[in-house]
């Protein structure tokens, strides 16, 4: 049980890494409109956690890492982070149709300051959670 949750802190600081350290502003901020960076993101993620299970285990185990991760972490930062974006267009909707005007989501995000705004917040707090679960689940399978 305790070399388990060793290994656990151990994949908390590559996702710490991964999703914090090489992640670009640019990144976190256009990983949810552009599949090319969020497939680049993936890649930081993969190459991540292979080099750093690969390091200290069997390379079957860090391939088998990673390719939970990637999946599990995809999955996450591609619905979170478009219902994002969902929950502040629904939020600013009889804005955006302003003086007769139809605004579209690349206009309100130029203007739309999300580091100022409560939810954004919530949401990453909501992400960051669910990736820790994730890694606590990848733990038991992997390490049971």
């Amino acid at each position: 049980m305790y070399f388990s949750f060793v290994k656990l802190i151990y994949l908390l600081v590559l996702h710490f890494i991964a999703d914090w350290a090489i992640q670009s502003p640019e990144m976190g901020r256009d990983k949810s409109k552009s599949y090319f960076v969020f497939l680049h993101h993936m890649w930081h993620h993969f190459a991540v956690f292979f080099i750093g299970v690969g390091l200290l285990f069997d390379i079957n185990i860090a391939i088998i890492v990673s390719t939970l991760n990637v999946l599990l972490h995809g999955f996450i930062d591609f619905f979170i982070w478009r219902l994002y974006r969902v929950f502040v267009l629904a939020r600013h909707y009889p804005m955006i149709q302003c003086y007769g005007r139809i605004y579209t989501m690349e206009h309100l995000e130029k203007r739309f300051k999300y580091w100022k705004d409560h939810w954004f917040g919530v949401f990453l707090g909501a992400d960051q959670c669910l990736h820790f679960a994730s890694l606590i689940l990848i733990t038991a399978i992997v390490w049971r």
